[in-house]
């Protein structure tokens, strides 16, 4: 199960890993560390959401869509802290 931490930290969002693979048999682990974070994703069908807010220190697990659209998909990462849109997006390769 691929898990995405979101951290907060010395005044800047940090996401590791930046990159992931999965397909529709995965569940995704989304942590924040040090803020609330809003993770945006850029196609409704590879969760059945359009965006996700997970709460400081906090973790949540989303099952991926068995008819998830392949390809890459860039999802979009806000730290609540960050005056800004300072943080980095995560890559994931649905295949």
């Amino acid at each position: 199960m691929p898990t995405v931490t979101i951290t907060w930290s010395a005044g800047r969002g940090t996401v590791a890993p930046s990159s992931i693979s999965v397909t529709g048999e995965d569940e995704v682990t989304w942590s924040a560390v040090g803020s609330d974070v809003l993770i945006k994703f850029p196609d409704r069908d590879i969760f059945g959401i359009d965006e996700l807010e997970v709460e400081e220190d906090q973790s949540e697990v989303l099952p991926v869509d068995k008819s998830a659209p392949t390809g890459s998909h860039v999802c979009n990462v806000h730290c609540e802290k960050d005056p800004g849109d300072g943080t980095p997006p995560v890559t994931m390769i649905v295949g």
